[in-house]
């Protein structure tokens, strides 16, 4: 059976379907339910020309049967967004809690470890339900990036096989974290060239804030976003700055420290017979001062920046 000319975009998170066909088509809206019968939403027609927009606002797996006679086609839409942007502000939370990366984050309390382990649920849960949206594109990275990953568990295994502890590596799960955002965050850049939506598309992900954050902790975002816009031949990304952050603000410490020398009196004495002459008795006292300064370097979100231009699109 052959498919009904159609076409469908999605701007913004809203969904249109546009009739290349010379007549109406009809269509039927659903949405699909894993454990009981799929719920039927909409019935209606698009005249030809028209580019429908599809009422799709809660978060599901969504089917759009499209028919014209004896041609049908089945479109899936899998619409996350909610959880998408749930899943954003997380990272945010667990990349950022340290101030772009500079605060002193090494103890682990248990607010962070829930905060770190319910937003790698929700980054899972996400990339399974969007599936096979962004499956290419983590195996692709994934595979290019396991310098960073392995040198961290071959230590924590090795640290494991001495001591007989396992330990958490926080700063692993971060750099996990990282990865997925950044993954996704590229490929919904790849092929978009409309300036509202790549805009719309940096709100959303928070990517001021979060790739400041990103790359204080030390990921090579470039090296992902080339990665991710390696999959094809043309140039995906019409926004490739480069990523840095201004200098973060300093601070001086200087100690001061006296220390006293006395040296015992020292007395002299000269005998000429038969006369004993006793010639000086003194006592020297030497105070000499260091003065060491440590200058510490430390960022805080504030005084981030995106530093790069976006080439014309």
């Amino acid at each position: 059976m052959a498919d009904v000319n159609h076409t469908l975009t999605t701007l913004q998170d809203v969904n249109y379907i546009l009739n290349n066909e010379p007549t109406a088509i009809g269509f039927t809206l659903s949405e699909i339910d894993p454990c009981t019968a799929d719920k039927t939403i909409l019935v209606g027609t698009i005249e030809p020309g028209v580019n429908y927009k599809l009422p799709i606002k809660v978060d599901g797996r969504y089917s759009v049967k499209l028919e014209l006679l004896d041609t049908e086609s089945t479109i899936i839409i899998n619409h996350y967004v909610k959880l998408q942007l749930s899943t954003i502000e997380s990272i945010f939370s667990v990349t950022c809690d340290c101030g772009c990366g500079c605060a002193d984050c090494t103890d682990l309390n248990l607010d962070i470890y829930k905060a770190l382990l319910a937003t790698r649920n929700k980054i899972d849960t996400l990339k399974y339900l969007s599936s096979p949206k962004y499956d290419s594109f983590f195996q692709k990275v994934h595979k290019g990036i396991s310098c960073l990953i392995e040198p961290q568990i071959y230590c924590d295994i090795t640290t494991e096989s001495v001591t007989g502890v396992s330990q958490y590596n926080s700063q692993l799960t971060k750099d996990l974290i990282s990865l997925d955002y950044l993954i996704m965050y590229f490929a919904d850049l790849r092929d978009v060239s409309d300036l509202d939506e790549i805009a719309y598309i940096n709100d959303k992900y928070q990517s001021e804030s979060i790739l400041c954050c990103i790359n204080s902790s030390g990921v090579n975002i470039k090296e992902i976003q080339d990665i991710v816009n390696s999959t094809t031949t043309t140039t995906l990304c019409p926004v490739c700055p480069e990523y840095t952050t201004t200098a973060c603000p300093t601070t001086t410490t200087t100690t001061t420290e006296e220390v006293t020398t006395t040296e015992d009196p020292v007395t002299t004495t000269t005998t000429e017979d038969p006369v004993t002459t006793t010639t000086s008795t003194s006592t020297t006292t030497t105070t000499s001062t260091t003065t060491s300064t440590t200058t510490t370097t430390t960022a805080a979100p504030d005084d981030c920046e995106l530093v790069g231009t976006a080439d014309e699109v």
